[in-house]
């Protein structure tokens, strides 16, 4: 009785004053082989991200059209993403999805961002990336940007000229100095005044931040459910307080991306597979939430 008492490392954190986020990134699909969802399961993830936020982010154009067709029903915005990648063929295959998208869900569609992390791939170097955004720029009047991890933004600054806005993705548990939970925030804060400086503009949005809530620890950075609740309360107080425009990653774990990037890729949202809430916003929260049952 002792050892499962024991077990019960339930905390009570700091609540976060908000009333919703202002967006998380959605992916259509479960499972470890990709699958996409139908549009009634679509349909009821929106309603349940309709609690949280009303913006939503996506990472290219074939995927926003399933996911579209069901938030152009409701009051649910998209950052419409493109994917970027070294085969121009289906680059330009790419921009034609999203032109057509576009031009039927014009209401529907907050920002364009054409690209993610094309530069830190090197599936495109900044003069390709460049003219990429500069060319999708005669097919809309919407902001346009390019999603690109902080290091990238700074060793590249011309791609600044090409974009509205700047994207920018920090995420301390993937940095090459892994940050641990204590002063992963004030990294992200530390670089955020970075990016502004070099690059001369306060006109950023963080397209990506959030923590794992299982995986693998990388140096200091730990993953768990305690971890992820405390980053993202910290990281909502941060953004409030300094008027920040921000992306969630992300709404719902993604199975499928622990072939790329390890278990700890499909334990990023504040859902699991299973579209049980974790407690990320409010709530007491534990790392070991079946405990009493077993």
């Amino acid at each position: 009785v002792f050892f499962w008492i024991t077990q019960d490392n339930r905390v009570s954190l700091i609540e976060t004053s908000f009333e919703k986020v202002e967006s998380l990134s959605y992916s259509p699909f479960e499972g470890y082989d990709k699958k996409v969802l139908s549009p009634k399961q679509i349909e009821e993830d929106i309603g349940i991200l309709l609690n949280f936020t009303n913006k939503v982010r996506t990472y290219s154009a074939a995927d926003a059209k399933v996911i579209l067709e069901e938030t152009s029903k409701t009051n649910m915005m998209v950052d419409l993403g493109l994917w970027l990648s070294g085969d121009y063929e289906e680059n330009f295959l790419e921009i034609e999805r999203a032109v057509k998208l576009l031009e039927k869900y014009p209401n529907n569609i907050n920002n364009v961002i054409v690209g993610n992390e094309t530069l830190l791939r090197t599936d495109l170097n900044a003069a390709e990336l460049g003219a990429y955004l500069d060319f999708m720029r005669e097919f809309t009047n919407k902001p346009i940007t390019t999603a690109e991890v902080w290091h990238s933004l700074v060793k590249y600054p011309e791609i600044g000229t090409h974009v509205d806005f700047i994207m920018v993705h920090i995420l301390p548990y993937w940095e090459d100095d892994p940050m641990e939970i204590t002063t992963a925030i004030k990294h992200l804060a530390n670089v955020r005044h970075e990016v502004e400086g070099i690059l001369k503009t306060s006109n950023i949005l963080i397209g990506e931040t959030g923590w794992p809530s299982e995986g693998r620890m990388r140096e200091d950075a730990a993953p768990s459910k305690i971890n992820q609740a405390i980053y993202i309360r910290d990281f909502v107080q941060l953004v409030n307080e300094h008027n920040w425009q921000y992306n969630i990653i992300e709404a719902i774990d993604q199975p499928w991306k622990r072939k790329s990037e390890g278990a700890v890729g499909g334990f990023w949202g504040i859902f699991d597979k299973d579209r049980a809430y974790k407690n990320v916003f409010s709530g007491d929260v534990s790392n070991f939430p079946n405990y009493l049952y077993l």
